[in-house]
């Protein structure tokens, strides 16, 4: 997903009525590395159990 499109979807869910602006001086999100889904199930047993949109 994009990060426009996920953040259109995360506004959808919280109710955010605002305006998004874009600060292209940032990084966008948090970096790919940092997120280790497969670690998150080995460690703890986590898994999500559907996407984002289906919650």
């Amino acid at each position: 997903m994009e990060d426009a499109a996920r953040a259109i979807v995360l506004a959808t869910f919280t109710g955010f009525e605002g305006e998004i602006v874009w600060d292209e001086t940032k990084p966008d999100w948090q970096p790919r590395g940092m997120l280790d889904v497969i670690r998150a199930e080995k460690e703890f047993g986590l898994r999500a159990k559907g996407g984002l949109r289906k919650g």
